[in-house]
């Protein structure tokens, strides 16, 4: 399998390309906003059945601000989400603004992550799960150019050093939190890239067969001619 760690698939492939994955991408974003409202609603669901054992926890007026808020980001990345897949339905073309919703998507459910390993203690060195699922979420399932992909890192990272200030981390703890932070964004590039490159071959293979049928079309198309005219002056 070719990699593409650092480049970009040929160049005369490269509007088709961007064009195949974004429309999979604006599924993909479609579906991951149904589900990631609906876990949030069953929380909700569960402040209201449980809600003396629940507002016990530790943090949860933090948990009770960021789930309504969760919701509602959720229900509005949806409906934009769907409005451009119905957009790019009539067109099969890729715009700025899809682009713009996907990665505003991918840096919202890794933020989502981030804030939520924060808020559940203290030190988000000891709960970087709920990061690393956010990481891992949009590595699989967004097709990143890397140079998108290396944006995403540096703004992640960014908001993972804000929140570390505005929590008043200790500099010994920040500077643990930092290396484990920059040890999952590394993977998450990695990853991120392995599933592009993936991906990037699957396409460039059926692009390569469907060229090849078409010569052979061509190619049959032109032997039944000859055989015609052949025919014709045989007659």
């Amino acid at each position: 399998m070719d990699t593409h760690f650092f480049k970009k698939i040929p160049k005369r492939y490269k509007i088709a390309w961007r064009d195949y994955y974004t429309g999979q991408n604006l599924s993909a974003v479609r579906v991951a906003c149904v589900i990631f409202l609906l876990l949030n609603v069953i929380i909700r669901i569960f402040y209201q059945v449980f809600p003396l054992t629940l507002t016990r926890a530790e943090n949860f007026p933090e948990f009770n601000i960021t789930n309504w808020v969760f919701i509602a980001s959720s229900a509005v990345f949806y409906i934009i989400s769907n409005l451009l897949v119905e957009d790019y339905l009539k067109s099969k073309k890729a715009t700025a603004i899809m682009s713009l919703c996907i990665f505003t998507f991918s840096l919202y459910i890794i933020s989502c992550g981030m804030y939520s390993s924060f808020i559940t203690t203290g030190n988000p060195r000891n709960a970087l799960t709920l990061y690393l699922i956010g990481l891992m979420v949009i590595s699989v399932l967004c097709v990143l150019e890397y140079y998108e992909t290396l944006i995403l890192i540096v703004a992640s990272e960014l908001l993972f050093t804000t929140l570390l200030i505005f929590s008043h981390t200790d500099p010994t703890e920040m500077i643990y939190n930092q290396l484990l932070s920059a040890v999952l964004l590394g993977g998450f590039y990695l990853i991120s890239r392995y599933f592009f490159s993936s991906k990037a071959n699957y396409f460039l293979q059926f692009i390569e067969i469907r060229d090849k049928n078409l010569e052979i079309e061509r190619g049959s198309e032109l032997k039944s001619q000859l055989l015609g005219m052949v025919a014709h002056d045989l007659r």
